[in-house]
């Protein structure tokens, strides 16, 4: 993930709750082993910032709850 002002950051794979999370290399996509839930690259989600780093001018994100 790549913010406006150039700060990137990542969701960590240990972060995504509720499921086992398999790689695609191929399709480059994260998919839920139970839930099918599918991430890809370059997909928008909702995120939290979890932390951050100045000098490494990066941040860690937590996937935000989706609504409904």
């Amino acid at each position: 993930m790549e913010l406006p002002n150039t700060v990137e950051g990542l969701i960590h794979i240990s972060n995504l709750e509720g499921d086992y999370y398999v790689f695609d290399e191929e399709n480059m996509e994260l998919t839920g082993e139970m839930t099918r839930r599918r991430f890809k690259l370059g997909q928008k989600v909702s995120v939290l910032v979890a932390g951050t780093d100045k000098l490494t001018r990066t941040i860690d994100f937590l996937l935000a709850e989706e609504d409904g």
